[in-house]
């Protein structure tokens, strides 16, 4: 993850060295504090250096426009969403991985986490509470995969029109 940082700071235009040095402090802390509780099966080494990019950025007061999560995902090829679940893995250890000199920072990263929890349970429900709606009897469109229903988000004033009916 430390050579995947240097490349992702430097596609995001954020090669300064001291940004650099707490991406890889993150990392290596977290890691180090994953295998000493007997954590051995390891995380794709691009989402831990995009989610401590993130941390950092955080620390940093840059995660909304230098390195916001969609230009981490843009430059690191990983999904949103894979960035913020490895971002909520080092949560936890928020107090361990920032270096004494950021210290200061900490509860900006905590309430960051907070938000985005908060704006994800909002913004992307759950299959299970989609299904849940659909067992009630609300009105969700449904999709259908390989003989499976599968609820679907679409907003009030969008129509979907079937293009072709594949027989069974």
């Amino acid at each position: 993850p430390e050579f995947l940082v240097n490349r992702f700071c430097g596609n995001l235009g954020l090669a300064n060295m001291d940004f650099i040095k707490l991406c890889s402090h993150v990392i290596k802390t977290f890691l180090n504090l994953r295998i000493s509780e007997g954590h051995h099966s390891e995380k794709q080494p691009a989402s831990v250096a995009a989610a401590a990019i993130y941390v950092s950025a955080v620390v940093k007061e840059w995660h909304k426009d230098k390195a916001s999560l969609f230009r981490i995902s843009e430059v690191s090829g990983m999904a949103e969403v894979t960035i913020r679940t490895s971002f909520y893995d080092m949560v936890p250890y928020a107090s361990k991985l920032l270096p004494s000199a950021n210290q200061d920072r900490l509860a900006d990263l905590l309430a960051e986490a907070e938000r985005m929890r908060a704006g994800s349970t909002m913004m992307l429900p759950s299959h299970a509470s989609k299904r849940n709606a659909v067992a009630a009897g609300a009105d969700v469109p449904l999709l259908k995969l390989d003989e499976v229903d599968v609820p679907i988000d679409v907003p009030g004033d969008v129509k979907i029109e079937v293009k072709e009916e594949i027989g069974s």
